[in-house]
């Protein structure tokens, strides 16, 4: 019975036809209730895997103080359930930290409290500030539910030095009103970093198909197939840059990976390396026609960037 189910599980992914039918259905129960509108139970930052969980964080959050976000009060997006990263934060030098999330995690807190005690216990500064690894809230806030999603938590809450998240914009419903948001909600001289993916996080890729098959998907369709899941929502990156452009902010987005080649450097797309750029060009050409008009007329650099880093600074007058 498995291996029929796995079998049927992979004809479907194979064909684009049965895929978008399949995440029209999905949405289609998420709606009205009958599948969880939320992530599902997952063992990703719930300290299942203590060692993992706090290198995944760690990773993150180096990511983050590399252009200057550990200081003062500070807003994280997205955390998965998790304060790892905003302990980690912390450590670095964040006197508050805000962890903001739509979805509720059903992490056992008690495997939680195990990952905050290791990362405290290696740490020169973190136990004199958290004596107990079970309470955080001297310097670090949960908000979660629909209340706590950017697009309206900013709306609310203003005077951050820094606001932050890691593949969390791709899932939002209205990414640009969020920024906008963001945006209002920095002190002058405030920065935002935010990690952007805009690849199909498996939705076809997983049966093998071309990176951007996604798109195409007519624009009216694709929100009945993603929304209620929290699947992308495809605002790439010329929406990104033409926002930041329109709110005054300085700006710089490093591409991080190109379609056809990965991961990359992260470096503006104009200063990565020629051979690269052309591969992931020829791998936008390969599908481009049958891209959305949404989509199909845009720069070729525009859907040769399939992630980035957005470092966005509010000027200080």
């Amino acid at each position: 019975m498995a291996s029929a189910k796995r079998r049927l599980a992979d004809a479907v992914h194979r064909s684009e036809t049965l895929t978008s039918t399949w995440y029209l259905i999905d949405n289609l129960l998420a709606s009205v209730g009958v599948r969880s509108p939320q992530p599902p139970e997952q063992e990703h930052l719930s300290g299942e895997a203590i060692e993992k969980d706090i290198a995944y964080s760690a990773g993150v959050v180096d990511n983050y103080a590399r252009y200057g976000i550990a200081k003062g009060r500070v807003a994280e997006i997205g955390p998965g359930g998790s304060a790892a990263t905003a302990l980690l934060l912390i450590d670095k030098g964040a006197e508050k930290v805000e962890l903001l999330d739509r979805f509720v995690y059903p992490h056992d807190q008690k495997m939680l409290d195990r990952t905050y005690a290791a990362i405290i216990e290696r740490s020169r500064t973190l136990g004199s500030i958290f004596p107990a690894p079970s309470d955080l809230s001297s310097r670090i806030s949960f908000q979660t539910g629909e209340s706590a999603a950017a697009e309206r938590y900013f709306a609310m809450h203003q005077g951050y030095d820094a606001i932050c998240s890691c593949a969390v914009l791709e899932h939002l419903f209205d990414p640009i009103l969020a920024l906008e948001h963001m945006a209002n909600a920095l002190k002058a001289g405030g920065k935002m970093v935010h990690y952007v993916d805009f690849r199909d996080h498996g939705m076809f890729t997983a049966g093998g198909l071309h990176e951007l098959t996604f798109l195409k998907v007519p624009s009216w369709l694709y929100p009945h197939m993603s929304r209620r899941r929290g699947r992308p929502n495809r605002v790439l990156v010329n929406q990104y840059r033409d926002a930041a452009k329109r709110l005054g902010l300085e700006v710089e987005i490093l591409a991080t990976s190109m379609p056809g080649v990965g991961l990359v450097d992260h470096l503006p797309y104009t200063d990565q390396p020629a051979e690269k750029r052309a591969a992931a060009e020829a791998h936008v050409e390969q599908i481009r026609s049958q891209l959305a008009p949404a989509f199909r007329d845009l720069p070729v650099e525009d859907l040769a960037i399939d992630s980035i880093a957005l470092i966005a600074q509010k000027p200080t007058t």
